[in-house]
């Protein structure tokens, strides 16, 4: 009964200063040099080096005006080869919820409609969102890559799931004096309009949504993976940190969910990150698996899904050139952590069958 309602519901309404952690170092001291990279016409989610450029703006102002909805104006310039540059005006400001109060450098929202970019890698694009290096130093700097990597490992799944491409941005400050330029890492998201295009589908929001009213295999994919990830910061209801889309096709009613957002999972291991206290986890490293409860069946079917790119996810993770050792070392650990338990009987019925949410 509680899913024909909530499916009746779906078809009547239309179907994070720049500043270091104690004992830390910056990753790249300003001034450094920037990769070499020589840029062609295809798509920026296309290539897997990172995207260089650089953007100058007013950065002190940004981060005193974070709080206001409202654009600033930016100078972008990025490279189409070893001897061409391109400079295009485009329009930013900061985004995000907890990173606006946490991050000299928020999360930035960056607006290039009137740039009419017409060549390179950002050919066609009129919004981008960027995930920055929210401070200056080496922790945070793995925190971006750590989070870039999560939706990679997410792309091995589905692809319905948002791009993303890492970014080496050299951030000039003109809001002093004398300019002052940073180099740090960042990554861009794919515009969910661009996702919902590239699945023929389209995007829609309903905030009166349970699991059940989600198409099963995406649910079930969804709410491992963030198992997987330990991330316990998201929601069907009111979709927190999930998009919800629907397939372009009338025999097929029920949406599907996208997830996104993975700095409070336990994979990215931020220092602020804390689990909800009515989760009653220590940290969130401390896996809590989300889902609703279904057959074994189904359950095995999406056990196997992760089985099955098993080799593919560590291959992702020890060939992925921009981390740490440590860093490495601990998410491959977290990971090991992942797959010990859906190998065994027992640990998934302690972890999964024991702990879904019987509604």
């Amino acid at each position: 009964m509680k899913q024909l309602l909530g499916l009746f519901v779906f078809l009547t309404l239309g179907i994070t200063l720049w500043a270091q952690e104690p004992d830390d170092s910056p990753v790249i001291t300003p001034g450094n040099k920037l990769i070499e990279d020589n840029s062609t016409d295809i798509g920026l989610f296309c290539k897997e080096k990172p995207f260089v450029c650089d953007l100058t703006f007013d950065i002190k102002k940004f981060s005193r005006e974070k709080y206001k909805d409202q654009y600033q104006e930016a100078k972008l310039t990025y490279y189409l080869n070893d001897s061409v540059d391109l400079e295009k005006t485009i329009r930013l400001k900061a985004r995000g919820i907890f990173r606006k109060s946490h991050c000299y450098l928020p999360p930035i929202k960056i607006n290039m409609k009137k740039a009419e970019i017409q060549s390179g890698e950002l050919k066609g694009i009129k919004k981008l969102k960027l995930v920055t290096c929210c401070k200056y130093s080496r922790t945070y700097e793995q925190y971006v890559l750590k989070e870039y990597l999560t939706y990679k490992l997410y792309n091995l799944l589905t692809d319905c799931s948002f791009r993303v491409r890492l970014m080496q941005i050299r951030y000039v400050d003109i809001g002093r004096k004398k300019p002052k330029e940073y180099i740090s890492y960042s990554f861009a998201i794919e515009d969910v309009d661009v996702l919902a295009e590239r699945n023929n589908a389209i995007k829609i929001k309903i905030n009166t949504l349970n699991q059940n009213c989600i198409d099963k295999a995406s649910m079930n994919r969804v709410a491992l993976f963030q198992f997987m990830i330990g991330n316990t910061d998201w929601s069907v209801t009111g979709l927190h940190n999930l998009k919800l889309l629907k397939l372009n096709d009338h025999l097929k009613v029920t949406p599907f969910v996208v997830p996104y957002d993975f700095d409070y999972s336990g994979f990215v291991n931020t220092h602020y990150s804390i689990p909800a206290e009515k989760l009653m986890l220590d940290n969130v490293r401390e896996r809590l698996f989300q889902g609703i409860c279904c057959t074994c069946e189904e359950y095995e079917a999406t056990i196997q899904e992760f089985l099955d790119k098993k080799d593919s996810i560590y291959q992702t993770i020890l060939e992925f050139e921009y981390f740490e050792d440590r860093t490495r070392n601990e998410v491959l650990a977290y990971i090991d952590d992942f797959f010990n338990i859906i190998e065994s009987d027992n640990l998934i019925s302690w972890n999964i069958f024991d702990s879904c949410k019987k509604y």
